[in-house]
């Protein structure tokens, strides 16, 4: 989790490894579309992931698994917090309140690639122990990094803090074969005109080591946003809307899928959910709170945020996201080598809207025989939107969905059947 205003980066123009500027033209993305995944069928993988957490049942019962799943997960979040009250640090000169007041100016730009350029020059090692971090003040300091990864107890243990290797390659797959479904959009190739600088060759370059031919392929890469209530950026709306990755572009199809990758992230955000709860309270109550009045799809409660955005593949440039809210939660998986989080405004790199951040390069693995999802860096970004955050102040649970910001809200009551008529300012 990172505290907006932190700068991050990773230099898209030295990728050399997903890069072929020398090719023209491009190849068509119709032609190299994100592949299902290989092996047992969604719903063996997900029987699978689930029965872990209940090892000890004779049974395998679904609720029982997801009650076990929540004790699981549980007991994680209470390790990791008893580890990080005794081992807070702070970031020598760095004030929030600084941070978040700064003009996003070219010369405060230009500071934070020169920090980031000068970490990579000095081969900063990346750290793999987890952390929280916090601003350099004496009475009441506010945190500014919190890293999951693991670490050690007291009676010489290893505790996984962050996902679980099985975990982590159920989230991949079933990433996979939504976005073969979903697609995702490529800039270079008609998507998201913005990011055609971070994307100069849209597709994945890696080797096939597990027997099918060609041995050497290529794969559409980009970023797919499901977000259920934002003002749409690049666009003039005067309301929010859910974005149009979630609501399927407007085919039927489109839409079923698009719920199903909502559901299938539910692990993730219940898991990031206990973690902000117990690690940054203050903000997981806002958080929570607008999320309930602004969710557009609302079978799934987990999850704090409205907004996530998947970067499928794609090496990412040193950015500060000022349109979120005071933070961000951020997950990554996937087979590579590389990619690393920098955080130049606090000499940091890990394993946020007020910091600048960047994803080191990174080079695709090789995919084996018993690889079930091709090679690469996937990760989630979970957030809110800060002016949507705003809008949601106060409302009540539902009310984005029953209408609100169209001029009148029809709201049922969670509790009983009634239907009150409201305008939507009040």
């Amino acid at each position: 989790m990172v505290k907006h205003g932190i700068y991050s980066g990773n230099a898209q123009q030295a990728a050399p490894y997903n890069t072929r500027s020398g090719r023209v033209p491009l190849p068509d993305p119709r032609d190299h579309p994100i592949p299902h995944v290989r092996g047992p069928s969604r719903a063996d993988r997900f029987t699978r992931v689930k029965r872990k957490f209940a090892a000890k049942e004779k049974t395998f019962r679904l609720d029982a698994a997801l009650k076990d799943e929540s004790k699981f997960f549980q007991t994680r979040v209470k390790h990791l917090e008893k580890y990080l009250k005794a081992n807070t640090q702070k970031c020598p000169g760095v004030i929030l309140s600084a941070l978040r007041e700064r003009s996003l100016t070219d010369h405060v730009k230009q500071q934070a690639q020169a920090s980031y350029d000068k970490m990579r020059e000095d081969r900063v090692q990346p750290r793999s122990v987890s952390g929280i971090w916090t601003e350099d003040v004496e009475k009441d300091p506010e945190w500014l990094v919190i890293y999951a990864s693991e670490h050690m107890d007291d009676k010489g243990n290893i505790q996984r803090d962050g996902f679980h290797a099985e975990e982590m390659a159920y989230m991949v797959e079933q990433t996979q074969d939504h976005l073969a479904l979903l697609g995702v959009d490529s800039p270079t190739l008609g998507g998201d005109a913005r990011h055609v600088a971070d994307v100069d060759y849209p597709f994945l370059d890696y080797i096939d080591a597990s027997g099918e031919k060609p041995r050497y392929k290529i794969e559409t890469i980009g970023t797919h946003h499901d977000i259920h209530c934002w003002h749409q950026q690049a666009h003039k709306t005067s309301n929010p809307l859910p974005s149009a990755d979630l609501r399927g572009k407007a085919t039927a199809e489109g839409a079923m899928v698009a719920r199903s990758y909502i559901l299938a992230t539910a692990p993730q955000s219940k898991y990031l959910d206990m973690l902000l709860e117990r690690l940054a309270p203050k903000e997981y109550k806002q958080l929570k709170a607008t999320s309930k009045a602004g969710r557009w799809y609302t079978e799934q409660t987990e999850g704090c945020t409205l907004g996530l955005t998947t970067t499928w593949k794609v090496q990412v440039g040193l950015h500060l996201d000022r349109g979120d809210w005071e933070l961000c939660m951020l997950v990554c998986g996937g087979n590579f080598l590389g990619g690393n989080l920098y955080l130049p405004d606090l000499n940091l790199c890990l394993a946020s809207p007020y910091l600048f951040h960047a994803i080191g390069s990174w080079m695709a693995g090789r995919m084996g025989p018993n690889d079930t999802c091709t090679p690469g860096r996937v990760s989630w970004v979970h957030f809110t939107h800060a002016d949507v955050h705003q809008k949601l102040q106060g409302k009540r649970e539902g009310y984005f969905l029953s209408g609100g910001f169209t001029g009148f809200l029809h709201f049922v009551h969670p509790c009983h059947s009634e239907v009150l008529e409201l305008i939507s300012g009040a």
